[in-house]
């Protein structure tokens, strides 16, 4: 709307300024035709009585001719006029000494004076007389009609040019609120949804002219976004399931050592079953259990590694990390290392499968970091934000390397050991869920990761 505004505004301003161009020079045109008009009838007259009195100088005596422009003076009611004598060397008034030389050799004389606090045109026609003296006519007539018609011109285009102008700024900011204020407002919210991340809801515009081609290129824009946005998060979802699996085979060997003793258990309860050694019902329901302990590996092993459409709901953070604990308990055995989950409960609105990557990207980053020791897992809250901590006393971080740690493909692991992925991967999945992830740590001195989610709990 700010923008018809200033349309309007500034529409208005070149109107007006028009107009008042316009009024000024039909004013001055008006005054010329006035001033004109008014020297005309003076010429006129001057012209007529010129030779009038002329003659009657010569043929009936000064007095006859004075009277003459006496009586002359009686019959003009606007229009004064009266008899100057012109004496070489004597400056008549109200003209200077230049205008009455000139009034002496016999040339008009005109001007404008002000006389009872009023414009005055005076006229002067000389009169040169048969015995060589030389006379003037001297026509004054105010300018007060003039002044009068021309204030008279200046109310009149006055009021047409506010009626103009107001009719035009109506007619201005219809248009513009048409045209330019309403498809303006409706760009900037397609763009506020789209610096939102909502692509969806194309902008109308039947217009063609600039606005409608830009509403039609930001629609464009949007679809070619939210196709490459599709694309982006099925590269990332594959890239995930890739470090998935990769923390998958991490962790199979120390899965196959786990089953290994159950299933020692089931074959040795087999034989003894098969030749009539033991109580049968006794060993069946060995067998049965240390199935059901083999299964309940098995199925951890494969819900980590299963990829799934991400669902967002309240996970409890204690119980996700006790969880993710068990799953990575063996690995921990092997290495010698001690796991420990400590913390209060707290809940986060979450996908507790990335969740679960992430924890356990963080967790087998700080087994294989650590010889022996205790690496920590704690949950909490701390303001408005949950966290998620895992704390070693390992190998640690340079400190050149930590402001690299979450770029993809960089690692700091053996050939071999590492994709360079687990962190990158952990960071987006962390960021997607309105967190962020931040690392502590000192060379020979072990490292902390931090995890921080907005929490559901009101503090």
């Amino acid at each position: 709307m700010k923008l018809a505004r200033k349309l309007t505004l500034a529409i208005l301003a070149v109107m007006i300024a028009v107009f008042a161009l316009n009024a000024a020079e039909r004013i001055q045109r008006d005054r010329r035709a006035l001033r004109e008009d008014i020297q005309r009838d003076h010429r006129s007259l001057a012209r007529a009585l010129q030779v009038v009195v002329r003659e009657s100088f010569r043929e009936d005596g000064e007095q006859r001719a004075l009277s003459l422009v006496e009586a002359a003076n009686q019959r003009e009611s606007a229009m004064q006029i009266r008899w100057l004598w012109v004496t070489p060397g004597k400056t008549l008034q109200q003209l200077n000494a230049s205008q009455t030389a000139r009034l002496s050799k016999g040339h008009d004389v005109e001007l404008v004076s002000q006389k009872l606090g009023m414009r005055w045109l005076y006229s002067y026609a000389p009169v040169l007389l048969h015995d060589g003296r030389v006379g003037a006519l001297e026509l004054s007539e105010s300018l007060a009609s003039e002044d009068e018609i021309l204030r008279s011109t200046v109310w009149r285009t006055a009021l047409s040019t506010v009626a103009i102008a107001a009719l035009a700024a109506l007619v201005t900011a219809g248009v513009g609120l048409s045209f330019v204020g309403r498809p303006v407002a409706a760009l900037t919210e397609k763009a506020r949804r789209v610096g939102a991340g909502d692509l969806s809801g194309p902008i109308v515009l039947t217009q063609r002219d600039e606005l409608g081609d830009l509403a039609r290129e930001m629609n464009a824009m949007c679809d070619r976004l939210e196709g490459e946005m599709r694309a982006r998060q099925q590269a990332l979802a594959q890239l995930r399931h890739a470090e998935r699996l990769n923390t998958v085979g991490r962790l199979a060997a120390g899965v196959a050592h786990e089953l290994g003793t159950p299933l020692q258990v089931v074959g040795l309860e087999a034989k003894r079953i098969a030749v009539g050694r033991g109580d049968a019902v006794e060993g069946a329901q060995i067998v049965v259990a240390q199935v059901e302990r083999m299964s309940t590996i098995i199925r951890q092993l494969l819900d980590f590694a299963r990829q799934r459409t991400p669902h967002p709901a309240r996970v409890e953070l204690a119980e996700l990390a006790r969880g993710t604990a068990q799953l990575v308990a063996t690995l921990a055995s092997r290495g010698g290392v001690t796991l420990a989950v400590q913390g209060t409960p707290v809940h986060v609105n979450a996908d507790a499968g990335q969740l679960q990557q992430v924890l356990t990207n963080l967790i087998v980053n700080a087994l294989q970091a650590s010889v022996g020791g205790v690496v920590t897992v704690e949950t909490g809250q701390e303001r408005e934000r949950a966290f998620l901590r895992v704390s070693d006393r390992g190998v640690g971080i340079a400190a050149e390397a930590l402001p690299r740690i979450f770029e993809p493909f960089f690692t700091t692991k053996d050939v071999g050991q590492g994709t360079g992925l687990g962190l990158a991967v952990a960071h987006g999945i962390v960021e997607e869920h309105g967190g962020q992830i931040d690392v502590e740590s000192e060379l020979g001195q072990g490292a902390r990761f931090t995890v921080w989610l907005p929490s559901l709990e009101a503090v």
